[in-house]
């Protein structure tokens, strides 16, 4: 993560909710997502998928 901050100068942080009998010691995990992956294309309002949030 700190060599994509280094690099590029931001990162994006996805949230990944977990199921209980995956045994992890917290219910969720943090997926660090390069902003090349992001597609520059699409705009407009988020989708209503559970999880999506923004700061306006």
């Amino acid at each position: 993560m700190a060599g994509t901050i280094v690099e590029s100068g931001a990162v994006v942080m996805r949230r990944r909710w977990r199921r209980a009998s995956d045994r992890l010691p917290l219910p969720f995990q943090l997926q660090v997502i390069e902003p090349d992956y992001i597609d520059p294309s699409k705009h407009g309002p988020l989708s209503t998928a559970p999880g999506v949030q923004a700061d306006t």
